[in-house]
């Protein structure tokens, strides 16, 4: 697998051969999220003042089952699970305290309902609900859901560079944002030098993406792979539905890999750039847009409005997957194209068969 695509978010720059991804971008995409960010102002201040709760043990453990989180659950048998994160790089830019390590043991009743007995935070034991929920969505979106980033932009390379006709709707603004994220100075992702020496600029990301984590450790714990060695092994047998639901759309991947005699070792690169990336952006949106919890200050309950109200916007603008409609690059949408119309047809049965609705937001490439 990576000896034909190397992983990583930063090799990103501009070349010449790719310029019409980074104009179709910049006249196609810059625009929408600046009309959904005025539109999440709005959106965010009514959900602030009239649709925010709380988090329970339900919603928390519901997080974790049904979005990437779930890879990572140890069944420990008897409906208890657990959680276990070591050796975390991710540094918030709102905080003194670093993310290190989180272990949480849970319950899933058969008579309905769950519960958590222990987390421990760094290794102290915490007991504030809204707390823990903050943890697991930085960890969530900061490392987790970065990895599944690590595999576009040499995919995109590999399509261009050996004129993969077929899968040339991958290709899209994938190079463009990741070189928006690591590289620009007015990237929603600042960087250290951008914090000390232009804090005007620093103050004015922050508090329009409202993006916790710094530039540095993000690109840092991209590379750390130890929690999710895993990715890659077939998970039909999880108790969780979510793992299992995911393997076979990754079996949908690998039949139209097969039918139209491309290589074999595209299959992860292109089952985490179409599927996961989308999947992970909508499931992790749809469970916890209505949870109060802070941006990465690490505080719970005692957090501020204006913390709990950049939580709402980053989950607005940088986490909700919501696509400009003249070149959203929806699978379902790609005209006259085996290879997707058979990636559509498998994650559509799996849908039906686990009772989810992915289908229909799944992209060709990670388009936010």
């Amino acid at each position: 697998m990576e000896d034909i695509i190397k992983p990583s978010i930063v090799n990103c720059d501009y070349k010449e051969k790719y310029w019409r991804i980074f104009w179709e971008n910049r006249i196609l995409q810059s625009p929408w999220m600046l009309l959904k960010l005025l539109i999440g102002l709005i959106y965010s201040s009514v959900v602030y003042l009239f649709l925010l709760k709380d988090p329970t043990d339900e919603d928390i453990i519901s997080y974790v089952e049904n979005t990437t989180l779930a890879w990572l659950l140890v069944d420990q048998g008897q409906g208890k699970c657990s959680l276990e994160i070591e050796g975390c790089k991710i540094k918030s830019f709102f905080s003194t305290s670093k993310l290190k390590s989180f272990k949480m043991d849970c319950t899933r009743h058969t008579t309905g309902g769950a519960t958590i007995q222990k987390f421990f935070f760094n290794g102290d034991e915490i007991t504030d609900r809204t707390l823990m929920m903050e943890i697991l969505f930085f960890f969530h979106t900061s490392s987790a859901h970065t990895k599944f980033h690590l595999y576009s932009n040499g995919l995109t390379e590999y399509i261009i560079d050996n004129d993969v006709t077929q899968l040339l709707p991958s290709t899209k603004t994938s190079l463009p944002l990741h070189n928006a994220l690591t590289k620009s100075l007015v990237s929603p992702v600042a960087d250290e030098e951008t914090r000390t020496k232009k804090p005007w600029i620093y103050r004015y990301v922050t508090q329009v993406y409202s993006v916790e984590i710094t530039r540095e450790s993000l690109i840092k714990e991209s590379y750390n792979k130890s929690p999710f060695e895993m990715l890659s092994k077939e998970n039909q047998e999880s108790c969780l539905p979510f793992v299992r639901y995911l393997a076979e759309c990754k079996e949908g991947v690998r039949k139209a890999l097969s039918e139209e005699t491309l290589p074999a070792g595209l299959l992860e690169p292109l089952f985490h750039h179409m599927i996961v990336h989308a999947i992970d952006h909508d499931s992790c949106y749809s469970k916890s847009w209505k949870l109060r919890f802070g941006a990465g200050e690490f505080l719970g309950a005692s957090c501020s409005g204006v913390s709990v109200f950049r939580s709402l916007m980053f989950r607005w603008q940088m986490v909700k997957p919501s696509l400009q409609p003249i070149c959203s690059n929806k699978i379902k949408n790609v005209k006259n194209n085996k290879f997707y119309d058979t990636v559509y047809k498998a994650v559509k049965c799996s849908d039906e068969k686990y009772g989810f609705s992915f289908a229909d937001i799944v992209t060709a490439s990670v388009m936010y």
